[in-house]
């Protein structure tokens, strides 16, 4: 066993003993989640700069949508809805759990509205069968389906844009 010493978003330190393969697993997560910020960082940009491109929303692989006056009025990923609409003033990124899944998430202002994105660490649905089950974002878990704590539980913590967002 590997035991790590992990900084919580308190300063504090939490031992943890686990091993030399979780803690890859739990280092993979968080250079993933990085590069998956920047990407989201990059079309933000872009879709800030012309929010009424239809050609921009097309190319977009993350759940953004378009805000005014407190209305989605246009949306790159028509399978989610925002769970939560962020105040106009929030720029920051955050962790929200609801009983849909547990979402990273963040808003950009643009001239004619806000931006928001909602990044699904995982999704659940009210029913579950064979059919409709809880899927984990793949791209920054891989074939891994951790269980994802809010930060101050014990475990890895993953930072987004240098700020702890989430604990595996």
């Amino acid at each position: 066993l590997l035991v790590l010493t992990l900084l919580s978003a308190l300063g504090g330190g939490v031992l943890l003993s686990i091993t030399r393969d979780e803690a890859e697993r739990a280092q993979a997560i968080n250079i993933r989640a990085q590069l998956m910020v920047r990407e989201v960082e990059s079309d933000a940009v872009r879709l800030a700069s012309n929010p009424d491109s239809l050609e921009l929303w097309s190319k977009t692989k993350y759940p953004f949508f378009l805000i005014r006056e407190g209305m989605v009025v246009r949306w790159s990923d028509h399978t989610q809805i925002p769970q939560q609409l962020l105040p106009a003033d929030s720029d920051n990124w955050a962790y929200t759990a609801s009983p849909r899944g547990q979402f990273l998430i963040k808003g950009w202002r643009t001239a004619t509205g806000y931006l928001q994105v909602n990044i699904p660490l995982v999704q659940r649905y009210r029913v579950t069968n064979q059919y409709l089950f809880a899927t984990w974002n793949s791209d920054l878990f891989g074939d891994g389906k951790p269980e994802i704590y809010a930060v101050g539980a014990s475990g890895y913590v993953v930072d987004v844009a240098g700020k702890p967002m989430f604990t595996v």
